[in-house]
């Protein structure tokens, strides 16, 4: 028995199964050994006990892997949306101030603009689905959620694909795994899953495959940031998040200059500061000025103002994370055909190999529930005491 994603293994459904399935040896594989829940140990009795482990770096050293940049860009709270962060009660409420904060939105489309300048393939992460949306409907470039149809699923990921497609798609959580985007070389994280150690370690995956012609002397070739909104909750989930890729040898820079990421992001001396031309340090018109310049969105503070506004009118909810439904994955469209769905009911084994209730006759051939047992069962159980 091979199981992959093994790391699951410990959840309640999973150690049912497990529990159930005779195999002569099990197998399992997984890239990130690390849960929440501090079941981990328990693989070594439902499982195994670990046999082999490579370090990434090593991998990243022998040429296997793509040599990542991982970057966290402080993204300083404006003064507004600071002072409702710190008075609202809602935890909702609280998640959104950070996740809509205007300097992370213009974070992200510095960085959008600047690798789509140099051809890389940016994938965009967003637990949040109204962030998620929000986000893409700014800047005008394709998403993907739990409500998202195969179909349409299909298209955007294989225009993905293409050289001349789309350079950037934004993906929620079902992003995280069960996805073959080779071609990725450049991760922006908008939103996570509180401080998920696996959940960063399998995005960073999304781009740890080896690039075209990629060689072992070769620089920094995949660039991962995770975009915080500085003084908040977001940044102590950030510290958790990183600690499984720091034990695998990688190493996170914090930084509030966009400009200085790196060579290949900036395009010269045209660089931006998060912190002193995005609402901190300096003066206010001067830093305004500044954005606007770059064309940067919400450079206005009657546009930051309206954007506030927007979300204190939203219910707390919409901050909650999204939901994935693994029963329904494709949402049904009124010219859609009925989706088919399997029927769960509640049996035994002896049942299901014939010692049950309607033993003696092929299942279909048994009658109904409420209709009359075939005569040929009631004479072969008559028979059957007899004797």
């Amino acid at each position: 028995l091979v199981l992959d994603e093994v790391h699951v293994v410990p959840a309640q459904m999973f150690r049912t199964v497990i529990s159930n399935t005779r195999s002569h040896c099990k197998l399992g594989l997984s890239a990130t050994l690390v849960r929440e829940d501090n079941l981990i140990g328990d693989l070594n009795w439902l499982i195994g006990p670990k046999l082999y482990e490579a370090n990434w770096q090593d991998l990243v050293e022998e040429g296997h892997l793509a040599r990542v940049q991982c970057k966290e860009v402080w993204c300083p709270m404006t003064p507004e949306f600071y002072r409702e962060y710190l008075s609202t009660s809602h935890g909702g409420t609280k998640k959104l101030l950070c996740y809509m904060n205007p300097n992370k939105i213009r974070a992200c489309q510095y960085l959008i603009e600047a690798h789509e300048r140099a051809q890389h393939k940016i994938i965009v992460f967003s637990d949040n689905l109204y962030t998620l949306e929000f986000y893409a409907k700014r800047f005008k470039r394709p998403y993907i959620d739990g409500k998202t149809t195969e179909d349409e699923r299909i298209k955007v990921l294989d225009n993905f694909r293409l050289p001349s497609g789309y350079n950037t798609v934004f993906l929620s959580k079902i992003g995280d795994i069960a996805i073959d985007l080779p071609m990725a070389s450049v991760i922006i994280q908008v939103s996570s899953h509180y401080g998920s150690r696996r959940q960063e370690a399998q995005r960073l995956g999304r781009i740890l495959r080896k690039k075209p012609g990629q060689r072992i002397s070769d620089g920094i070739n995949a660039f991962f940031y995770s975009l915080v909104s500085e003084d908040t909750v977001e940044a102590v989930y950030s510290t958790w998040r990183q600690q499984y890729l720091v034990q695998q040898g990688y190493a996170y820079k914090v930084t509030r200059d966009i400009g200085s990421l790196n060579s290949s992001d900036a395009d010269g001396d045209d660089s931006i500061s998060v912190s002193a031309a995005m609402g901190k340090g300096g003066s206010v018109d001067a830093n305004v000025k500044k954005a606007a310049a770059k064309g940067l969105f919400y450079s206005k503070l009657e546009d930051q103002q309206h954007l506030l506004a927007t979300i204190l009118s939203l219910d707390s909810s919409v901050g909650n994370e999204e939901h994935i439904n693994i029963d329904n994955k494709t949402k049904a469209t009124s010219k859609s055909k009925p989706e088919a769905r399997a029927t769960r009911v509640e049996g035994s084994l002896s049942a299901l190999s014939g010692g049950g209730e309607g033993a003696g006759v092929y299942m279909e051939f048994e009658k109904a529930q409420g209709e009359q047992k075939s005569s040929r069962l009631i004479s072969f159980r008559r028979t059957f005491k007899k004797s």
